[in-house]
């Protein structure tokens, strides 16, 4: 499916998470899914990584692009992440440190930014103000 869509003329795909096995089995094989994946210029695969842990293990998996990713809707940030929303704002800072570091690009995500599975319809300030977060802890 992946290189479907890459051959489709996508230049960004997700292909994975480095997320908990724990939580989310699903994405158990990421690292051996980007590794079998195609590298060319201008081709990325920003991996997800929800905590400090997750970036190790990209890192190590060889992504070249990781992504931060926060919630407009406090209980989809408890069920999807296990934490509240300035919670996960506060695990940011560690990443990106170590992205920096790395020189690894970072990508920020807002979920939920159309609406809650869980709550509905989010506010358009709470998108905006987790948006405007996400913005100033970009990284290169």
């Amino acid at each position: 499916m992946i290189e479907g869509l890459i051959s489709a003329g996508l230049t960004t795909v997700e292909a994975g998470s480095f997320v908990s096995p724990k939580w989310v089995p699903q994405m158990a094989g990421s690292a051996e899914v980007l590794a079998r994946l195609p590298r060319r210029p201008g081709l990325t695969y920003p991996m997800p990584v929800p905590n400090p842990k997750g970036p190790e293990a990209a890192l190590a998996a060889g992504a070249e692009e990781i992504a931060i990713f926060a919630s407009a809707s406090e209980s989809f940030s408890q069920r999807n992440i296990n934490c509240s929303i300035d919670e996960s704002f506060q695990r940011f800072a560690p990443v990106m440190d170590g992205a920096r570091a790395a020189g690894v690009r970072v990508r920020g995500y807002v979920s939920c930014a159309l609406g809650c599975p869980y709550e509905g319809k989010v506010a358009l300030s709470t998108i905006l103000g987790a948006c405007m977060i996400s913005a100033a802890m970009s990284c290169p």
